[in-house]
């Protein structure tokens, strides 16, 4: 038996059909009586507060209503119920408990893997918010603001106690999500080292900032590359100009 109400969806003639063809019986509420199907009104109403939580924590817009539905129906087919004595409505349908190991915060910022063909030194990644889960594949959704595009990826790094920014614009929130090198250059100090070389230090500004090493005029990213007793020849890797100091040389210790 299947009790509902008069919404059209139920009464279309294509649902009819199909019902009477499985042999379920009909029984529809009154009009303008949601009491009479409560059980269906109280899930409903726990859908719509699970997927207004998902959406609050994380300041995204509710454009995304959907996906949080979705995801809210996801994860309460993989919650416990005092209906079914504790177990899962995945366990009760399926015989075997949900597999969890796969679940993310919602909203969270995350990376999706680049597949189309990059070069060497292209990101291979690009950041997004994790919208989900895809249905009928192991992959997330990633919702990618700057083309407002969503991407299905297997190969996703999250960062779940990070947020996009819905307030500034898509391409500065992603160039600040980004692990990139974006810093500006100041030095902090001058000495010399034991060979008669000149030696300054500067404070990287980017996000978790690291210092500089510089030698005869050029300098190596600590981020990047640790030089002990080590000598690099120029051209090198990593290595750029000092400004105000044009003179050559080569890299020095880190």
């Amino acid at each position: 038996m299947l009790r509902t109400d008069n919404g059209r969806e139920f009464t279309v003639e294509e649902f009819a059909d199909y019902c009477a063809n499985e042999g379920i019986m009909r029984h529809y509420s009154a009009p303008n009586s949601p009491q009479q199907n409560g059980v269906v009104e109280r899930r409903n109403q726990t859908v719509v507060g699970m997927a207004q939580a998902l959406l609050k924590q994380r300041g995204m817009p509710t454009k995304f209503w959907g996906e949080a539905v979705v995801t809210a129906i996801h994860l309460l087919n993989k919650s416990s119920t005092k209906s079914l004595q504790g177990k899962t409505p995945y366990e009760a349908w399926y015989g075997r408990t949900p597999a969890v190991v796969h679940l993310r915060v919602f909203g969270c910022l995350c990376f999706a893997k680049e597949l189309n063909q990059v070069r060497k030194l292209d990101d291979r990644n690009r950041p997004g918010v994790f919208l989900g889960y895809a249905d009928g594949a192991k992959a997330y959704h990633v919702y990618d603001p700057v083309s407002q595009h969503v991407l299905v990826s297997r190969d996703v790094v999250f960062d779940e106690t990070r947020a996009w920014d819905w307030n500034s614009s898509a391409e500065h929130a992603a160039s600040m999500a980004e692990d990139g090198h974006h810093w500006s250059f100041r030095r902090s100090g001058h000495a010399f080292t034991n060979d008669g070389h000149h030696s300054y230090r500067a404070m990287l500004t980017s996000s978790g900032g690291a210092w500089r090493r510089c030698i005869g005029g050029w300098c190596i990213d600590s981020a990047l590359l640790y030089f002990d007793t080590a000598r690099l020849a120029l051209p090198c890797f990593g290595a750029i100009p000092c400004s105000g100091d044009s003179s050559g040389g080569r890299a020095g210790p880190g």
